[in-house]
């Protein structure tokens, strides 16, 4: 993770290494996922937010994935579209389940 806070109108950088320990060509999508921790309404527990192929033969790419205010940001039971300071909780993986984990705060 490039930083632990973001404000707002700051983009956060997410970055994985994906290795194939095979001796056969591979693909792996790569899946990003975030939870926020704070949300005033039931939020998804891992929301899909960005997806990316990575091919593979025997080398280690990096995977990065850009967050902005925007991607935690939802509406609400009334309607408005909710943007403000939230600690948000990111996943990165092959799949919803087996993930890394990490934190950022989001602050105005």
């Amino acid at each position: 993770m490039s930083k632990a806070q973001a404000k707002v109108g700051e983009t956060v950088e997410v970055s994985v290494n994906v290795t194939n320990t095979g001796s056969v060509a591979g693909e792996e999508v790569v899946q990003l996922y975030i939870h926020d921790l704070s949300a005033d309404i039931a939020r998804p527990v891992k929301e899909l937010k960005g997806f990316e192929k990575s091919n593979q033969s025997r080398r280690k790419p990096t995977v990065t994935f850009k967050l902005t205010e925007h991607d935690p940001s939802y509406w609400n039971n009334e309607l408005k579209f909710k943007s403000r300071s939230r600690q948000v909780k990111v996943f990165v993986g092959g799949n919803s389940r087996d993930v890394k984990e990490v934190e950022f705060e989001l602050v105005r």
